[in-house]
């Protein structure tokens, strides 16, 4: 091809370019003055949101810039919506070849949508349900209803945004969310993604990320809410919001990271919670049980009570399940006699609520401790596991030392409007005389007994311990017996012998108490007419 013929085909495509410029110029000049865009978006919002839109005034600053000054959206029916905006920037696009070829509309014209300092207020009529969350269903189908969203696609982006809520949660008058952001992602108008940061006052200003996705051609959604730095108090809050079985569990002090996610996908809903949390204080206040320093994690799921690999513990429906680790465990018994707690440490503890027919709160693991007293009674190196369920708090397993033998046994505690019920058996192996807090006892004997005991509490009379000990080769004032027995109380911490009575070569000699007496403690006999039941020195701890 010779020089020529290049130059003619530059020109005629120059020419080509110039007259397509100008008729875009004419057909903008011609569809799009300024008025025109101006009425064109005030008609599309008020085609979109009805009368329940106001505006101040609307200024075109250029064709591909209009700004809305003073915006009102008030709805005042089953989702009681107010929203006041200081200023509305919508830019626009114009793509000649649509232009051109008739193929545009004034939402196929929006770019970018830009709301500065809006403030949002949800307020429910008296006696009007709130709203349990975003109704994604609904924003799906407003969307699908509406053919000119059909051909948005723009960025929408929300600065220094503000959002009251009254009537979320029974126990919060008032949640806001200050310092919004939000970017909202539409294509073609069948998928929109959206991410949001806010700060909530009522979770101490703990910061929240939200981000999700709309498919509108497949009526799907997801979206996932995070958390960090939120005050214990306030997740408790949230989850008795949603699970009142919850209403029972005290908690105070620490702090919980979290995660929501949650949405439906080719018609399968899904959602999870799990977080962590640290430092805290849980108390059930129903029970005297309480969990001191506790730190762990949590999850729920809709599938119902689950441990951590999934295994089901309960019916289906809602349910939060989690571990903890707690500095202490403490049981408060009081009475009109006394008042006592027993304390534990190292304790790590699974727990579940919801999803069942009672709906109650199942807690259970194992605890342990350096040492445990009530009153002149003291046990070391205890360990047990632990139950609680339906206001009843049972320990198995107990192992420990007592006076410098072996105690083993399980304990019911029960607590109910009437106060403090409770019940326990003991097995004592190796008990050391010398260790017994009772003078006269403990300077005059010595000895190793085994035995059993009875625990029992009330309201009106605190607790009590009944037992029965033997001992063979028992040395009393330094002259060696063939064997002794002993019956004991203890009441609210003070330890009393009923009785003590030696034998040698068939002989009985009572050192303390009625001998007609003994043996009508309240636990299991452990002697015959022959003598101790050596079946007791194999008792297991």
């Amino acid at each position: 091809m010779d020089t020529n013929q290049v130059a003619r085909r530059r020109l005629i495509i120059a020419a080509i370019c110039l007259v397509v410029c100008f008729v875009s110029a004419l057909a903008l000049h011609v569809i799009a003055p300024k008025e025109r865009i101006a009425r064109a978006v005030a008609e599309s919002l008020r085609s979109a949101l009805g009368d329940s839109l106001t505006v101040g005034s609307v200024k075109v600053e250029s064709l591909k810039k209009i700004v809305l000054h003073d915006v009102h959206y008030l709805r005042k029916d089953d989702m009681p919506l107010e929203a006041r905006i200081e200023s509305v920037v919508v830019r626009l696009q114009y793509p000649l070849a649509d232009i051109v070829l008739g193929r545009w509309s004034p939402v196929s014209l929006v770019s970018r949508i830009e709301l500065f300092r809006p403030t949002l207020a949800y307020t429910p009529s008296p006696g009007q349900d709130a709203p349990v969350g975003l109704d994604f269903e609904r924003i799906l189908s407003a969307i699908a209803a509406h053919p000119d969203l059909r051909e948005l696609s723009a960025v929408l982006e929300i600065s220094d945004g503000r959002f009251v809520a009254s009537g979320l949660f029974p126990e919060a008058d008032e949640i806001t969310f200050t310092d919004v952001t939000a970017q909202v992602v539409a294509s073609e108008g069948t998928t929109y993604t959206f991410e949001l940061t806010s700060a909530c006052e009522r979770l101490a200003g703990a910061p929240l990320e939200i981000e999700g996705f709309l498919d509108v051609n497949r009526r799907s959604y997801g979206a996932s809410i995070a958390a960090t730095s939120v005050p214990v108090t306030d997740m408790a809050l949230l989850f008795r919001s949603i699970m009142p079985e919850l209403g029972s569990l005290d908690v105070s002090g620490g702090f919980s990271d979290f995660r929501l996610d949650f949405g439906e996908r080719a018609a399968d809903r899904f959602f999870r919670v799990e977080g962590t949390f640290e430092d805290a204080v849980v108390a059930l206040s129903a029970s005297g049980l309480e969990f001191r320093g506790a730190s762990g994690s949590f999850w729920a799921t809709p599938e119902g009570r689950s441990d951590r690999d999934g295994n089901q513990l309960g019916g289906p429906g809602p349910a939060l399940s989690g571990e903890l680790t707690a500095d202490s465990m403490e049981v408060k018994i009081s009475s009109q006699q006394s008042s006592t707690t027993l304390a534990l440490d190292n304790s790590i503890v699974s727990f579940v609520a919801g999803s069942d027919d009672s709906g109650s709160l199942l807690a259970y693991g194992t605890a342990g401790a350096g040492r445990l007293s009530a009153g002149q009674v003291a046990m070391t190196d205890v360990v047990c596991e632990f139950r609680y369920l339906d206001s009843t708090l049972d320990f198995t397993e107990v192992a420990g030392y007592l006076m410098g033998g072996e105690l083993g046994g399980q304990l019911s505690i029960s607590f109910l409007k009437d106060g403090v019920f409770g019940n326990g058996h003991a097995r004592i192996r190796g008990l050391k005389s010398k260790e017994i807090p009772v003078d006269g006892i403990s300077d005059m004997i010595d000895a190793a007994f085994d035995g059993t005991a009875s625990l029992t509490l009330s309201p009106a009379r605190g607790y009590g311990l009944v037992g029965k000990l033997t001992a063979l080769t028992p040395r009393v004032a330094g002259l060696s017996f063939d064997d002794a027995t002993a019956t004991f109380t203890c009441e609210n911490g003070s330890v009393d012998v009923d009785s003590l009575v030696v034998s040698l070569h068939g002989t009985r000699l009572v050192l303390k108490g009625d001998a007609d007496k003994q043996g009508q403690a309240d636990v299991p006999a452990t002697e015959s007419e022959d003598g101790p039941d050596p079946s007791v020195r194999g008792a297991s701890s």
